[in-house]
Parts: C-alpha cells; sequence; structure tokens
C-alpha cells in the first residue's frame, strides 16, 4: 500500500467515491464535518474536521447562478492540524479506524445498505420530515467524540 491515511478536507464535495474507495482499501480518512463523506466516515472511521458554511459569490468569478444560496465549507485550520498530527503520530487509532473504515462500506454499500438508508429518508419524510434546503435527506444523529481530536489516542 502506498499511503497509511487519505486526507481529503475537499470544500465541496459532491462525489465521494475517492472516500468510498479509501475506506473500501482500509484506509482511514481526514475529511471535513459535512457534507456526504461527513455521514460515510464519522469519527470511528476517520478524522472529520470541524467547519463552518461560508457563502460563495459566484457572480465574482463570471458566473450567473442558478438560484441563490451557494456556499462551500471552510474548515478550522487548528482542527485540521489536529487530525492530520494525530493520523501521523498514532499508528493504533490510525489502524482500529481502517478497520472499521473497510468494514462500514462493506455493511453499508452493498445494495442492501443503500436501500435500507433510502428507505429510512423515504419513511423520515413520509412522517413530516423534509428534505432540507441542502436537498438531501436531514443526517441521522452520529456519535460524537467525548474529547478533542488531540485528546482521543
Amino acid at each position: 500500500r502506498s499511503c497509511d491515511v487519505l486526507v481529503q478536507p475537499h470544500r465541496a464535495m459532491a462525489d465521494p467515491v475517492p472516500l468510498l474507495e479509501a475506506m473500501a482499501a482500509g484506509l482511514p480518512v481526514v475529511l471535513l464535518d459535512g457534507g456526504p463523506g461527513a455521514e460515510l466516515c464519522g469519527w470511528r472511521a476517520g478524522w472529520p474536521v470541524r467547519c463552518r458554511r461560508t457563502p460563495v459569490d459566484l457572480g465574482a468569478v463570471g458566473l450567473t447562478p442558478s438560484r441563490p444560496g451557494f456556499w462551500q465549507l471552510e474548515p478550522d485550520r487548528a482542527a485540521l492540524a489536529a487530525a492530520l498530527r494525530e493520523a501521523v503520530d498514532a499508528p493504533e487509532v490510525r489502524l482500529r479506524k481502517a478497520l472499521v473504515a473497510r468494514d462500514r462500506v462493506a455493511t453499508r454499500s452493498t445494495l442492501d445498505g443503500v436501500a435500507a438508508t433510502a428507505r429510512a429518508r423515504l419513511d423520515a419524510l413520509g412522517a413530516g420530515g423534509s428534505l432540507g434546503a441542502g436537498g438531501s435527506a436531514p443526517r441521522r444523529a452520529r456519535p460524537r467524540s467525548p474529547e478533542p481530536v488531540a485528546a482521543r489516542r
């Protein structure tokens, strides 16, 4: 294997295929805690880095937006640095996350796993939920790490 961790703090990830491929290969991932990657990965299989939504002015780069409200994720640089340090300095944590990453893809990215996620989202809509402003179903609550990244070893 040519690397130990995938580092992908992408500001506007629309397609998490590289993330899924890395996880399937047993690589933990450093990514932003927002967008589709965060739901797929979680803190047990990687290092989701705090981030915030920042507006994007498409007119400033000569584009005409089809609708208002474009944004991107801006990483917390200190949190990103802490995640990278832990990924390098804690091989036992990296291994534990790698095993979880591989298992997560093997169990959730099957046809049955995708169908179960779709059913849960459709059930939420049927119960009066909404797809939200971003066009995707609300994210399921997932357990958060009780400690900052640097303290988990």
